[in-house]
């Protein structure tokens, strides 16, 4: 399945700040998933 983070789920689930729902990070570690960012969540991390 295709994931698209939008910027703050991203941020979150990179600092591992847990505040994203376990169902949320068993699907974001999940290799059988693939994780999409758009263009513009990665201007807006930069």
């Amino acid at each position: 399945m295709d994931l698209l983070l939008d910027t703050c789920a991203f941020i979150w689930w990179d600092s591992g700040g847990g505040r994203l729902s376990a169902a949320a990070e068993t699907a974001l570690r999940d290799p059988a998933n693939r994780l999409l960012l758009s263009h513009a969540s990665i201007c807006t991390c930069l």
